[in-house]
């Protein structure tokens, strides 16, 4: 426990004037914490608070790489390579060492019970249990590994328990200045596996995980997984003008010379989806996460064919008919679309853990698309003195870049897009002179 080792005393002053107590008298009696003493918990979620003794292992990250090159032309230069990574002892939010074990789950309703009136033959872990947790305690309660404490949480600081592999193929084509192009082509194919970001329970609305005792089974896909990744950036200057192929002389070139076009572009996949929680289990402090319906697609009809309408709203809601990504019934019957409450339907038996990954592949969000163009014209005033004009336009086809919607079945605007990632089309005209 790291609570116990020191005690805040405050002493106010009544009238802000006169001193709060004279030191002749000794200090007032104030109420001090119990060091170093876990009864001080009793009764309680313990938020925060214990560490195991090898937390103190810091992260370690192993990455190797291989690259070849192949000059095509002069100055044109393709090179291929391998990436990979791996880390160990990553920062985490992995542990519960408080839930019931997983046999209990055979106790079905009565786990919720109070222990008192429970069927299934559970008694009284210790003589003063009643008296901590009062005669309403669940059943559940009895059945932690400490069950004089609640929720026992282990993520303040140091817990380690993350692991993480990204492997990656590197392709890129580069020509560096010459004979007016500039030329920067990538391409990234990847594939990026942790059970650690459940660190940022934010990052995509990413659920916490299901199974403490199964951390083979927290391992999916990143939320930041982006198998395909595709950027180009270019500058080509146009042959017109002063020294060029056309129209290099007389004022005409003046009007015609200087002018370059530039572009970057961008195009990757979509992120993929963390689903979650269904149904909670009475002493299970983690995400129960939902099963697939079999032979079902978590695509929505108008997703498949590129035709959602965030737009447009429903007197249900969400309608994968019309504004949806994702294949629910309209009705939000837990038994119809592609997500199964795995606790629904169990009508008193043993409460069970959905399949669905944490993370999932199976379902992404739409991808990014982006293209930043520019027209920049370049005139020599003096010999010292230069004029440079810039149009440019940032998100110049308008694309639409929608931001993760909720992602709870159970919610009335499930997989119905409400913000965006992207602004709209932006243009600016600016004009330098360097000398």
């Amino acid at each position: 426990m790291n609570t116990g080792y020191k005690a805040n005393a405050s002493f106010t002053s009544v009238n802000g004037f006169s001193p709060a107590f004279d030191l002749s008298n000794g200090f007032p009696a104030y109420a001090t914490p119990p060091l170093l003493n876990p009864s001080y918990f009793v009764g309680q979620v313990v938020a925060s608070n214990y560490i195991r003794a090898n937390m103190n292992r810091p992260a370690m990250t192993q990455q190797w790489n291989l690259e070849i090159q192949q000059e095509f032309a002069p100055d044109l230069i393709f090179t291929l390579g391998y990436l990979g990574q791996r880390g160990n002892r990553l920062r985490s939010n992995l542990e519960n060492i408080n839930n019931i074990p997983k046999s209990a789950f055979q106790l079905g309703d009565n786990l919720a019970r109070t222990l008192a009136s429970n069927t299934a033959g559970v008694s009284t872990p210790f003589s003063a249990f009643y008296s901590v947790f009062g005669n309403n305690v669940q059943t559940s309660q009895a059945l932690r590994p400490f069950p004089q404490y609640q929720q026992i949480q282990t993520n303040c600081c140091l817990q380690n328990d993350g692991q993480s592999t990204y492997q990656a193929l590197l392709a890129s084509l580069q020509r560096r200045f010459r004979n007016g192009t500039n030329l920067q082509v990538s391409y990234t194919w990847s594939k990026n596996i942790t059970n650690s970001d459940t660190i940022v329970l934010n990052t995509n609305n990413l659920s916490s995980i299901q199974d403490p005792t199964n951390l083979k089974g927290e391992k999916s896909v990143s939320t930041q997984d982006l198998p395909n990744v595709f950027v180009t950036s270019f500058i080509q200057e146009l042959p017109f003008g002063k020294n060029r192929r056309y129209l290099s002389h007389g004022w005409v070139s003046n009007l015609a010379g200087g002018w370059q076009i530039g572009a970057i572009l961008r195009y990757q996949s979509g992120t993929p989806i963390s689903f979650g929680c269904a149904s909670s289990i009475s002493g299970w402090d983690n995400c129960v996460r939902f099963n697939q319906k079999q032979g079902s697609s978590f695509r929505s009809a108008v997703s498949k064919n590129g035709q959602v309408n965030p737009f447009l709203v429903t007197s249900s809601g969400a309608d994968p008919n019309v504004n949806a990504l994702f294949n629910l019934n309209v009705n939000r019957d837990p038994l119809n679309g592609a997500f199964v409450d795995p606790n629904v339907a169990r009508n008193g038996g043993a409460y069970q853990l959905g399949s669905i990954a944490r993370v999932t592949s199976a379902i992404r969000m739409n991808g990014f698309k982006n293209e930043d163009l520019s027209i920049i014209k370049n005139t020599h005033i003096t010999e010292k003195v230069d004029l440079q004009l810039k149009y440019e336009m940032l998100n110049a086809f308008n694309r639409h870049a929608f931001g993760v919607p909720s992602l709870t079945p159970t919610d009335n605007l499930f997989g119905v897009p409400t913000t965006t990632l992207t602004t709209a089309r932006n243009s600016q005209l600016t004009a330098r002179i360097r000398f």
